[in-house]
């Protein structure tokens, strides 16, 4: 099926094939951004050839059917594009355009979102927007306390406040899901240091020029509809550029009486990455924000932070995230409880056992749906705020079994989650036998039922202090299986990151060699 006005057209398979599908994504890529693509020109049919480069313009009409102005890096440049017309144009992991050869036979593309209702027409799925991405995060009310948190950013003097509180209490969903109950306030966005998967790290989004491009592209967007240009600055004039940004922002919200709120959740996150680049981070920031505008940040502690922050958060600019109260826990657990295991009863027995925290609610919920009675719940720990409460009674019960210490030790420190068929790939015959009754026993702790994901950033930190002097050879074992399965992604991406962490540079450097990733 084609679409004649965009030149564009549906190819089906013969057959079905196992390999994962890159995520179409209609929001348009960044100018000055970098892309990559793989095709066939006529020049190189046989085996395809890589290019690389840069977005040079995001056209506001489209020319010939191009709306995007491609640079090819002359690495990967050729003379002749004949044939590689379709194949995608992929920036930051997601298609987001097809390439086209113009009539002068210079490379272009079609953004995804300018074929977006062609394909949505036809059933071809897009990525959706991050809100609508909920992971099967289960969210509470919390009236009461989002009255004073808005009165607090209403009255900051600094235009800064600081959301602290447990971990597992809920700031992260509170940060990500805020909808104001104030007309004059708006959640403007949130830039999360705790990301569910993939392989953008906390290191990597509290570099400067990253928070920059960031802040960039969604304050153009919010001002032109479209992101604004990336480009090289050095640390001097990000911090000038950063502070003309929120006063361009904050002028654009005083002018509608409104004031725009934007989260940084998990500071805490830059603050174990060391204190130069914690202090590097926060000093992007003014020592008060414009009018118009207003910071949170949130964190377990504010004390543990409140020498980089300094001036920036006043005395009374930092407000504690409380327990659900009875009523919302109760919400809480009719919402997310499957229909079968709804009763008062069960309803009682978590709501006590949980004591209002959300991620302890969340894992006795789960448990209840996995089929635990009434009975076994009632006996589980009163944590008293402290989820690590709830992970100190569990250990014991996966410490019987040597290999599923091991277990758990791996997967605690795989870079993200991975299915849990790549997973037994590292494992060795031992603890293959174990990974089924191992799951079974923390499946409530992990994001999905086929993946290695764990749920929250807590228990890998837990898992990973009780397996400390594992941490050396299981990096290794990381880096092996790295280095011998450069073909998947996993693989690919994090044979450095699992090499620097494995203790043995040299061993590092010899197995980069052999999988002919890197030429020293």
């Amino acid at each position: 099926m084609g679409g004649l006005p965009l030149d564009v057209c549906i190819l089906a398979l013969a057959r079905e094939v196992d390999i994962a599908p890159i995520i179409l994504d209609e929001k348009l890529p960044i100018q000055g951004s970098q892309f990559t693509a793989f095709g066939f020109p006529v020049a190189k049919l046989s085996v395809g050839h890589r290019l690389e480069g840069s977005i040079s313009q995001v056209l506001d009409t489209p020319r010939l059917n191009l709306d995007l102005d491609l640079h090819v890096d002359m690495s990967s440049a050729l003379t002749n594009y004949a044939g590689i017309s379709g194949a995608p144009l992929i920036c930051g992991g997601h298609a987001r355009g097809m390439l086209r050869v113009a009539i002068d036979k210079s490379l272009g593309a079609i953004s995804v979102a300018r074929m977006s209702a062609f394909l949505q027409t036809h059933a071809i799925p897009i990525k959706e927007l991050p809100e609508q991405e909920a992971d099967g995060e289960m969210l509470a009310a919390r009236q009461v306390f989002t009255e004073k948190f808005e009165l607090l950013v209403s009255t900051s003097s600094h235009g800064y406040v600081f959301i602290e509180g447990a971990h597992g209490i809920g700031k992260s969903t509170f940060c990500d899901r805020y909808r104001p109950l104030n007309s004059s306030l708006e959640h403007f966005e949130t830039y999360s240091f705790t990301p569910r998967r993939g392989p953008v790290s906390p290191m990597h989004l509290a570099q400067p020029e990253v928070f920059f491009d960031w802040l960039n592209t969604v304050v153009s967007s919010h001002l032109t509809g479209r992101a604004g240009r990336v480009s090289a600055k050095s640390y001097p004039e990000l911090i000038v550029r950063v502070s003309e940004l929120l006063e361009i922002l904050g002028q654009s919200y005083v002018s509608q009486e409104k004031m725009a709120v934007i989260f940084v959740d998990a500071i805490d996150e830059v603050a174990k990455l060391g204190q130069g680049t914690l202090d590097q981070f926060i000093g992007l920031l003014p020592s008060r924000m414009p009018a118009g505008v207003s910071i949170v940040f949130s964190a377990p502690s504010y004390i543990h932070l409140s020498t980089a922050l300094g001036s920036r958060i006043e005395s009374g600019s930092c407000i504690a995230m409380p327990p659900l109260e009875p009523r919302s826990a109760r919400a809480f657990c009719l919402d997310n409880l499957v229909p079968e295991r709804v009763s008062a009863a069960t309803v009682r027995i978590i709501c006590e056992r949980g004591q209002g925290h959300p991620l302890y609610l969340r894992y006795l919920v789960d448990l209840a749906n996995g089929g635990t009675d009434g009975e076994h719940l009632a006996v589980l720990p009163l944590i008293n705020g402290s989820i690590r409460t709830y992970y100190e009674t569990l250990w014991p019960q996966l410490l019987v079994d040597p290999e599923a210490v091991n277990l758990l030790a791996i997967i605690a420190r795989l870079r993200w989650g991975i299915p849990t068929q790549q997973l037994v790939e590292i494992l060795q015959e031992a603890e293959r036998l174990a990974l089924v009754s191992t799951l079974a026993r923390i499946q409530h702790l992990l994001l999905r039922h086929d993946e290695t994901t764990i749920y929250h950033a807590s228990f890998a930190d837990f898992l990973i202090e009780k397996t400390a002097l594992r941490e050396l050879d299981v990096q290794r074992r990381l880096l092996e299986y790295c280095a011998s399965r450069p073909d998947t992604d996993y693989g690919t991406l994090n044979i450095i990151y699992h090499g620097l962490r494995s203790g043995k540079l040299p061993a590092t450097d010899a197995l980069l060699n052999t999988s002919g990733l890197v030429q020293l």
